[in-house]
């Protein structure tokens, strides 16, 4: 709904564009100005710029120049990336300087990707749903989505006598606690000692509020005034809209919690696995309640497997400690229908804005068509990686078992593979067999619940990749785009037409 209404705003009604390259331009001491051709049928357009000339640096003291683009945008995406990030639990140990770099890493993440961080805080405000309704039906009282978010990050402890202490999220405590392996009265705390622990800057939101409600609306403004608008400033409205998504999703979520809640429980470790029975058997990966609640979005799937590809090429973004001692900030969790149809709605949104843009204009004819295409394409692969993996997890199985019913006599089966029993597979076939398999579960510790088939990870790796080209191209453009804009860009806002006169 916003795109449209940003697009609505914004576009050029006529469908007809016609873009041409400056002409040269004289090397003076003052700003460059360039004069664009348009067509006829741009001529009466309400947002049409393609008449203006093209100027380039400009100093802020007749209007808003450059350097105040620049800052306007700058200062808002940061101040909506630092205040909305909400950490997950550091390792006991970790000193302040380490917490600082940390954040910043995951600070330029949230710049380059806010996409991303978006579905992070749907996944883990769904998993906090999730953990309510759970505690709820099993009797357990006082149990809030702050309690939730509190043990998805990392904020409670187990600490058994005979093994070393790991982190807990909410599916593993309501495990404990409903089989009286933990004290529930040291779980349920009270939700004003989880506000005690949050070190929240209340001002700095506040401060991040009041600018981006400048920001947007001194963005609408112009448009309504039809002065020009960068491109840097629709992606800059583009991130606002997933941080505003994000910090929503977040509200219950504290920040900067250094110290966990430590519970001991009253059975050792291995008493609790061998209660468990056959479902804890298998060698744990992060934690010996691994068992227990590790699902993850198939999102994370290809998450996980891009990331293990960096690590086999020697970067190291995990740790290496087993029982891990810090829940990663990068998990993608479950999402039900109706939460994957909000990511959809944000996901649409955040490429739309950027389509909104359609008929801005830029420098050369090449800019513009590049534009057009990487907008487009940041839409289509959405769309794309829906389809496949709507494919893959859902309607695959339900076509395969349909084909193959009935079909199972006479056959053997090597691997995930079945082939026919008097037909032995070559040695080329067996080795590409076991090929495949490694690239399927790339995970260095064979972790099997990061098996991804092949028929989704090849493709959708590949609209991955270019997609990170198209986003990387719209970053670098919104900076280039600077060096000419429309004149009507460097004009401030005229607030008192807005004023009724009598």
């Amino acid at each position: 709904m916003l795109a449209f209404v940003l697009y609505t705003i914004l576009s050029n009604p006529s469908p007809s564009l016609a873009f041409t390259s400056p002409v040269e331009h004289s090397l003076g001491s003052g700003p460059s100005l360039l004069r664009a051709r348009s067509s006829p049928a741009n001529s009466n357009a309400s947002l049409d710029h393609s008449t203006e000339q093209l100027q380039g640096w400009t100093s802020p003291p007749d209007g808003r120049g450059t350097i105040d683009i620049i800052t306007s945008c700058f200062l808002t995406i940061s101040l909506c990336a630092w205040t909305m990030l909400c950490l997950n639990v550091s390792p006991f140990g970790t000193s302040r300087i380490a917490r600082f770099l940390h954040k910043v890493m995951i600070f330029c993440e949230a710049i380059l990707g806010p996409e991303f961080i978006f579905q992070t805080s749907l996944g883990q405000w769904a998993s906090a749903r999730r953990s309510v309704s759970s505690f709820a039906a099993s009797g357990l009282q006082g149990w809030t989505m702050k309690h939730g978010f509190f043990a998805d990050m990392g904020g409670y402890v187990l600490d058994p006598p005979d093994f070393p202490p790991f982190p807990l999220n909410a599916k593993q405590l309501h495990y404990l606690a409903t089989r009286g392996y933990i004290d529930y009265a040291v779980v349920a705390i009270t939700p004003d000692t989880i506000d005690d622990k949050n070190k929240s800057d209340e001002m700095a939101r506040i401060i991040t509020m009041i600018q981006v409600l400048w920001f947007v609306i001194d963005t609408i403004a112009r448009a309504v005034q039809n002065l020009a608008i960068s491109t840097l400033e629709l992606s800059t409205i583009a991130y606002v809209w997933c941080s505003v998504g994000t910090s929503f999703f977040w509200r219950y979520k504290p920040q900067g919690i250094n110290v966990p809640v430590v519970i001991v429980p009253k059975q050792t470790m291995a008493k609790i696995l061998v209660n468990a029975g056959p479902a804890a058997a298998a060698t744990y990966i992060s934690t010996p309640m691994d068992f227990v609640g590790l699902e993850k979005h198939h999102w994370g799937l290809y998450w996980a497997h891009w990331f293990n590809i960096l690590y086999h090429m020697g970067w190291n973004m995990h740790t290496k400690k087993r029982p891990v001692d810090k829940i990663s900030d990068d998990q993608f969790l479950p999402l039900s229908a109706g939460s994957n149809s909000i990511l959809v709605f944000f996901q649409a949104s955040f490429a739309g804005i950027h389509i909104a843009g359609w008929g801005f204009l830029f420098p050369t004819s090449t800019e513009a068509l590049l534009w057009h295409i990487c907008t487009i394409y940041i839409m289509a692969a959405m769309i794309m990686y829906w389809l496949i993996d709507t494919y893959t997890f859902q309607l695959h199985p339900i076509l395969r078992r349909r084909w193959h019913t009935g079909l199972g006599q006479g056959k053997i089966t090597t691997g995930r593979n079945t082939i026919d029993e008097e037909k032995q597979p070559s040695a080329l076939l067996v080795k590409a067999h076991k090929v495949a398999e490694k690239f399927r579960n790339n995970s260095p510790d064979k972790d099997p619940g990061l098996y991804v088939p092949l028929k989704s990870v090849i493709p959708i790796t590949f609209v991955a990749a270019v997609y990170c080209l198209a986003r990387g191209y719209v970053v670098i453009d919104d900076l280039v785009n600077l060096r000419l804009l429309p004149a009507s860009a460097y004009q401030s806002v005229k607030w008192s037409n807005f004023i009724p006169h009598i």
